[in-house]
């Protein structure tokens, strides 16, 4: 905790980050909500709200990640919450003429998208150029918390808001959390790091892509990721479905449940750095809590309570915040700063390759088949994951 307070710069970027990701998260809270029920939307219309927003990280990999390892990490910043600011100021005007429809969600879910998939690889890539070396481990805490407080506060506010202010007067606080990070990121001072020598680097002149193959068990890792995301990430379909149908409650109670998956995976950022079972190994650490969440998430498709399920919530995300901040610790001491930008360009692609299809096909499920029934399916998924995670650590065991 004492990180932001004795480095102003690094205070600053992440401040931004999380009010800019919030106001972000406040606007997709409200638009999920607005769509399903003032345009009486479907589970398949909101599955394609996340479908669109999850392309920008895979079709634009290699871009951006070559982008960002050529351009500084300022500029980068300020380009994408500028454009983010630009957007929302439209997004307004659109509504203010009664003109804004499901279509033009869609597009906008897709540019928002679009400037964060440029600042989520910059902000790990800039942790040197923000913080000293033996901070980087606290700066990764506060980076992965970034979007769990973002997504905390966005959650509850923009359910809140949405029934007192409209779609209208969330998006307008979504614009000022955009300009406000405008202004924070103008006053950073980003140490720049050495250029590194074309001929110094065996990676150096490789495709981003292939980076890789030289690196088969960070590769494992990431794919084992991927398939943990196809059967977790959809829970941001089936909470406002799982909230109207199986439990009957409102708006409220959806910015609750979302507030409580956040909020855990908050607590487990921080709480990471004093879990040291397994060894200490990362691999073991991941399988621990995939087993874990799979078990609790089955649980939530059997008992159909409110508090219950916040309590699930709560647990599933101080898990994934605890094996965030593990895995990417991990990657920060043994990616080499030379080609860090694509690897983290690369990391955001990868472990969100699945999310197309598993947007697609719960959203679908879910028009079909009972929501706590589609929960079992969900857990059934984790805990195979979990056993690949298993098998992936007993043939490394040397890993810390």
């Amino acid at each position: 905790m004492f990180l932001i307070l004795r480095n102003r710069n690094f205070l600053l970027v992440w401040l931004g980050q999380v009010l800019s990701q919030a106001g972000t998260r406040m606007y997709q809270i409200a638009i999920m909500w607005w769509m399903l029920t003032t345009m009486n939307g479907k589970g398949s219309e909101l599955a394609y709200f996340l479908i669109i927003s999850s392309l920008p990280s895979l079709l634009f990999v290699k871009h951006i990640g070559n982008l960002i390892e050529k351009v500084d990490s300022k500029k980068i910043f300020l380009f994408a919450e500028l454009s983010g600011f630009l957007t929302i100021l439209g997004v307004i005007y659109l509504i203010h003429l009664g003109l804004f429809s499901i279509v033009l969600a869609l597009i906008t879910g897709f540019l928002l998208s679009l400037y964060q998939a440029f600042i989520d690889p910059t902000l790990f890539k800039s942790v040197p150029e923000l913080c000293p070396k033996e901070d980087s481990t606290m700066a990764v805490a506060f980076i992965t918390s970034t979007q769990s407080l973002a997504n905390f506060a966005g959650a509850i506010l923009g359910a809140l808001l949405i029934e007192m202010l409209g779609i209208i007067g969330v998006t307008a606080i979504n614009g000022i959390s955009y300009l406000l990070c405008v202004l924070f990121i103008f006053r950073v001072r980003f140490s720049p790091m050495v250029a590194a020598d074309d001929s110094s680097g065996t990676y150096e002149n490789l495709k981003t892509f292939e980076l890789l193959n030289r690196m088969p068990l960070i590769k494992k890792i990431l794919f084992g990721f991927g398939l943990a995301n196809f059967f977790l990430n959809p829970i941001l379909i089936t909470l406002p479905v799982y909230t109207k149908n199986a439990l009957n409650e409102n708006a409220s109670i959806l910015g609750m449940l979302e507030g409580a998956l956040w909020i855990g995976i908050l607590i487990g950022g921080f709480v990471s750095k004093y879990v040291n079972i397994f060894n200490n190994n990362p691999i073991k650490i991941v399988m621990g809590a995939l087993l874990l969440q799979g078990l609790m998430l089955f649980a939530s498709g059997m008992i159909i309570h409110t508090l219950f399920f916040i309590t699930i919530l709560l647990w599933i995300g101080l898990l994934l915040g605890i094996i965030n901040v593990k895995i990417i610790d991990y990657f920060q001491r043994n990616v080499n700063e030379a080609y860090r930008g694509r690897f983290f360009a690369i990391l955001q692609a990868v472990i969100t390759f699945t999310f197309p299809i598993a947007y697609f096909l719960f959203g679908h499920l879910i028009d079909h088949i009972l929501i706590n029934q589609i929960c079992m399916i969900q857990a059934t998924g984790l805990l195979f994951v979990g056993i690949y995670f298993y098998l992936l650590g007993k043939m490394n065991r040397a890993i810390a």
